[in-house]
C-alpha cells in the first residue's frame, strides 16, 4: 500500500469516525428529550391518582345536596 492509499484509507475512515460520532450525538439527544417526556408522564401520573378521590368526594357532596 503506498502513502497516498493508506493516507486515503485514513481520511475515509475519519470522516466514518465523524459521521458515526454526529449520529450517536444525535440519538444521546433524542434519549435525553424521551427521558424528559416519560418523566413528565409520570409525574402527570402522579398527579392524575388525585383525581378519582377528588370524583368521589364531589359525587358524595353532590348526593347530600
Amino acid at each position: 500500500m503506498s502513502e497516498g492509499e493508506r493516507l486515503i484509507a485514513l481520511e475515509r475512515k475519519i470522516a466514518n469516525t465523524d459521521y458515526k460520532s454526529k449520529e450517536l450525538q444525535k440519538e444521546i439527544k433524542m434519549l435525553k428529550r424521551l427521558a424528559h417526556d416519560k418523566g413528565n408522564e409520570l409525574v402527570d401520573l402522579d398527579i392524575s391518582k388525585e383525581y378519582p378521590e377528588k370524583i368521589r368526594s364531589l359525587l358524595e357532596e353532590i348526593r347530600w345536596s
